[in-house]
């Protein structure tokens, strides 16, 4: 039997916080890209202030940056999961969601949201 073998490389973009563990910012598999939990942390690798909103811009920001580190955008992702601290940030993270290009040029799209009650950091949310 002949296994397929993929082929990854380790996605890492330059203008992001570096990986606060021992993990990479994305890996490519062959012509998939897998993007690591994004933190609504700026490039010092300190949270931004102003709550879950701010985290959640920062966040998309990130992960805009991450992308085309790995030769790809916003567009061509399938499926997010985003994982809150509070629920009472939904609405507002839902928002930034809601209101950003990508939300308004891809509409067909996968998401999930979970609630976790303590995320690493103080963080309010990861994507």
């Amino acid at each position: 039997m002949n296994a397929h073998k993929v082929t990854k490389t380790i996605v890492k973009s330059p203008v992001i916080y570096k990986p606060v563990g021992p993990y990479s910012q994305a890996i490519l598999a062959d012509k998939t890209l897998y993007v690591s939990g994004v933190l609504g942390m700026d490039p010092q690798a300190q949270l931004v202030c102003g709550g879950a909103e701010a985290q959640a811009r920062q966040a998309l920001d990130n992960l805009c940056h991450v992308l085309q580190a790995g030769g790809a955008s916003l567009e061509s992702v399938v499926k997010t999961t985003i994982l809150l601290a509070r629920m009472e940030d939904f609405q507002a993270v839902n928002q930034v969601y809601t209101e950003s290009v990508w939300r308004r040029n891809t509409p067909l799209h996968g998401d999930k949201c979970v609630v976790y009650k303590k995320l690493w950091g103080g963080n309010r949310l990861v994507t």
